[in-house]
């Protein structure tokens, strides 16, 4: 493998492991955001659903889906049955029941009550989205379940991985054509001390002079250094001739 392919290949591979890095932490940004979004939305739907709860409708289940349209509520008695169950619904998708035998229930509270809810993710029973949902305890010692799907949630995710990968495919392509050019513009002071170099050894021209020694970097040390060369052979073939040319001087006075 020429120097040339190593080197692009070795910026590529710079450029993979830079992309794979932002885009990882990309991603993990965004749906760290969305997740922290959405427990706000459950926080913020938990006063309304509990008010209607509270209310004691006759028909609480249509007192709830209106407080919270679209959302997952169940309501469970002290000992985790469910009294009140209210399917999660998003247009053009099945209504959605998480499996409440996952869910982690609030503690007992004793003396003051204290509301300390707990979020969580619970697979859909219906074998589609998860569900993110928000466990509290209310002041009667029943739960509140508030959920939401994560059917959008996860499409903007697998979108966000399909931009970044086409992303990432366009930049090392750029990044591997661009190395490419710049890697044979930087290597074309090495080109011609090899061209050089061949030339001395092809014809045995030792008058050349190896171009570029006057550049501060590796090829200028390398020229400077091969020129040395040179005027070592230079000066060696020289008394070589001289030292021939005394031999045949003294032959002939003899």
């Amino acid at each position: 493998m020429s120097l040339r392919v190593r080197l692009v290949a070795a910026m590529s591979l710079v450029a993979f492991v830079a992309l794979a890095t932002a885009g990882l932490a990309t991603y993990t940004a965004y749906s760290h955001s969305q997740l922290t979004q959405i427990d706000d939305t459950l926080q913020r739907s938990h006063e309304p659903i509990e008010q209607a709860v509270s209310a004691n409708d006759q028909d609480l289940q249509q007192a709830v889906e209106r407080a919270a349209p679209g959302l997952f509520v169940a309501l469970l008695d002290e000992g985790g049955a469910a009294a009140l169950v209210v399917p999660a619904r998003e247009a053009g998708h099945e209504p959605l029941l998480p499996d409440l035998d996952d869910l982690t229930l609030p503690p007992q509270t004793s003396g003051q009550f204290v509301d300390r809810p707990y979020f969580s993710t619970l697979a859909s029973t219906t074998g589609g989205a998860e569900l993110r949902v928000r466990t509290s305890r209310l002041g009667n010692g029943q739960v509140l379940v508030v959920g939401v799907s994560l059917h959008e949630a996860e499409s903007s995710q697998r979108s966000l991985i399909v931009i970044e990968s086409i992303v990432a495919a366009v930049a090392l392509l750029v990044a591997g054509v661009m190395g490419w050019v710049l890697v044979r513009v930087g290597l074309r002071p090495l080109r011609r001390v090899e061209q050089t170099a061949l030339l001395i050894a092809g014809g045995g021209d030792l008058e050349q002079e190896v171009p570029g020694s006057d550049r501060p970097s590796e090829v200028g040390r390398l020229a400077r250094a091969l020129n040395t060369m040179l005027d070592r052979i230079r000066s060696a073939f020289a008394e070589r001739d001289a030292t021939e040319q005394a031999l045949r001087d003294s032959e002939e006075r003899m």
